[in-house]
């Protein structure tokens, strides 16, 4: 079943972006509340291989593109999905807990911010009860800028 939802505007039209955390997610147009269809459909697999799990989703708009960030439970990741065209949602990055993200293990709640010109995402772990702190000023290429565990 559905895990998390949110909303998005993209181009003028709002979106609904659902995930499940037996590895999938939808984009579903709301064009009114009594009208909804779907935009797409995403699954786990090659294409996006953080998914499974999915407990978390939120996006960011970055360059002028909007990208979905989805927090994966049993994947210990993160995938990024450029979103903006709903229609045809493409895999911008997937990132999974390792020497270069320490703190993703059991990732379950995400969400985005901008400091300083620059957008993170800030990613909530139960595991390590920690936060990974992500640069995804190129959503193709994200970097870790920090992560801090309970205690340190």
């Amino acid at each position: 079943g559905a895990t998390s939802i949110t909303t998005v505007t993209i181009g003028g039209s709002i979106y609904a972006l659902v995930v499940g955390y037996h590895g999938g997610g939808q984009i579903l147009n709301i064009p009114d509340p009594y009208n909804i269809t779907n935009a797409s459909s995403i699954s786990e697999g090659t294409q996006y291989p953080e998914l499974l799990g999915a407990t978390s989703i939120t996006t960011a708009t970055i360059g002028g593109s909007t990208y979905a960030l989805v927090a994966s439970r049993d994947d210990d990741g993160v995938q990024i999905i450029n979103i903006t065209d709903p229609y045809n949602p493409i895999n911008a990055s997937s990132i999974t807990d390792g020497t270069r993200y320490p703190e993703l293990q059991d990732a379950h709640s995400i969400t985005t911010t901008t400091i300083r010109g620059s957008t993170y995402a800030v990613l909530a772990a139960l595991d390590y009860h920690s936060i990974q702190i992500i640069n995804i000023d190129e959503p193709y290429h994200p970097t870790s800028a920090s992560s801090i565990t309970n205690g340190t």
